[in-house]
């Protein structure tokens, strides 16, 4: 008779699990990540003003930091210039937070994608490096962002790291409570 459960009798068990010691280990791995209660007060969505490094707009940003140490960015830019970018997705990474410094900072780095239009070279993955300082009175956050380019088949996080093609200063103010 056909079946689709699978025959286990002839796996042998090399290692006893019981199902308390799983949840320890799991529970003791996953806590961890949110166990430092001081960074959880970065975990929010914040609207960024972006400024060039001649202090002139560059562009407004949604950026949030998730609980779980994701990273989403939203960029008023990315529809791109014609002759000078090309437009690009929105960047999706990771957070770190340095939760023993006074005031509470934090470093993200993010990818995106930049999509076909007028200016020549080429589809390229684009990073984006985040050092952010949070002002826990006012709920903002302040820092600056790095800027860098790869070639499509690139890796955006071999070692060493490049030289950022542009550099900018944010301020950003809580959206969320």
């Amino acid at each position: 008779m056909f079946s689709l459960r699978p025959d286990i009798s002839g796996i042998k068990r090399k290692f006893p699990v019981s199902a308390l010691g799983m949840a320890l280990c799991c529970g003791m791995a996953i806590g961890g990540a949110h166990a430092d209660s001081t960074c959880g007060v970065l975990s929010a969505t914040y609207l960024l003003t972006v400024l060039n490094s001649d202090g002139s707009f560059a562009a407004r940003q949604l950026i949030t930091l998730t609980e779980d140490r994701n990273v989403i960015v939203d960029d008023s830019a990315d529809g791109g210039v014609p002759g000078v970018f090309n437009p690009f997705t929105t960047a999706q990474g990771t957070w770190e937070c340095e939760s023993r410094s006074s005031p509470i900072q934090a470093d993200a780095t993010a990818l995106f994608f930049s999509l076909p239009g007028s200016v020549s070279g080429g589809q390229t993955i684009g990073r984006i490096d985040y050092e952010i300082t949070l002002h826990a009175v006012s709920k903002s956050i302040s820092g600056t962002i790095d800027l860098r380019f790869f070639p499509l088949t690139g890796n955006p996080l071999a070692t060493p790291m490049p030289a950022p093609n542009a550099s900018f200063t944010f301020t950003g103010v809580r959206v969320t409570n």
